[in-house]
């Protein structure tokens, strides 16, 4: 069976190699974009929001304010953001 690999808690990237982990930690929840050296989220919000926004114009025509609605609901689903 394939192991799925994990995701970033704050922007959703697939973390499969160490590399993309936050600190170099297999243990880190954040990817190395969303986080510092020690592994500590620095994302914010909207800047995770800004980032999908421009690629849901970018990658599938949206205006502006369809890319940032769906932005926003799909960033608010990610664990660092849901609470």
């Amino acid at each position: 069976m394939e192991q799925k690999c994990p995701s970033c808690g704050s922007c959703g990237m697939p973390m499969k190699k160490i590399e993309d982990f936050g600190g170099r930690s297999l243990e880190n929840k954040y990817c190395v974009h969303c986080s510092d050296d020690e592994g500590n989220l620095t994302a914010t919000f909207e800047g995770i929001v800004n980032y999908y926004t421009d690629d849901f114009i970018k990658q599938r025509g949206l205006d502006v304010d369809q890319a940032r609605k769906l932005a926003e609901e799909s960033v608010s689903k990610m664990s660092a953001w849901s609470s």
